[in-house]
C-alpha cells in the first residue's frame, strides 16, 4: 500500500482540478488565464508536495479544464492548456529538488 499522503494528495489534485474547471465553463465562466495559472499554482504545490509522482499531479489537475471544455463547448484548442499541469508539476519538482541540495550543503556547512 502506498503512503496515505499520495492518496489524500490525489483526491486534492483531482478535487481542485475539477473545481478549476467547473469553474471556468460553468456559473462563474472564470477566465481562461486564470484558470491556467490556478492549474499550474496547483501542480506546482502537489510536485514540491511529493515530486516522485510529478507526472501523476499533472494529469489529476490538468485533465478536467480540456475535458469539460471539449464536452461542453466542443473545444478542442482547450487541449493546448494540458501541458500546463506538467510545467506546474516539475517545477514544483526541479523546486523540491534545488531546496533539499541547497538546505543538506547550509547543514553541512554548518557542521564543525
Amino acid at each position: 500500500m502506498r503512503d496515505p499522503r499520495f492518496w489524500l494528495l490525489l483526491a486534492v489534485g483531482v478535487s481542485l482540478g475539477l473545481l478549476i474547471a467547473w469553474l471556468h465553463a460553468g456559473p462563474i465562466n472564470l477566465d481562461t488565464g486564470l484558470a491556467a495559472m490556478l492549474t499550474v499554482a496547483v501542480s506546482l504545490i502537489l510536485g514540491f508536495t511529493m515530486p516522485r509522482y510529478a507526472w501523476l499531479w499533472a494529469l489529476a489537475v490538468s485533465i478536467w479544464l480540456p475535458a469539460l471544455d471539449i464536452v461542453m463547448r466542443g473545444n478542442a484548442a482547450s487541449l493546448l492548456l494540458l501541458p500546463l499541469g506538467f510545467v506546474g508539476a516539475y517545477a514544483g519538482l526541479f523546486a523540491r529538488r534545488a531546496w533539499t541540495v541547497l538546505s543538506s550543503e547550509e547543514a553541512n556547512h554548518h557542521q564543525p
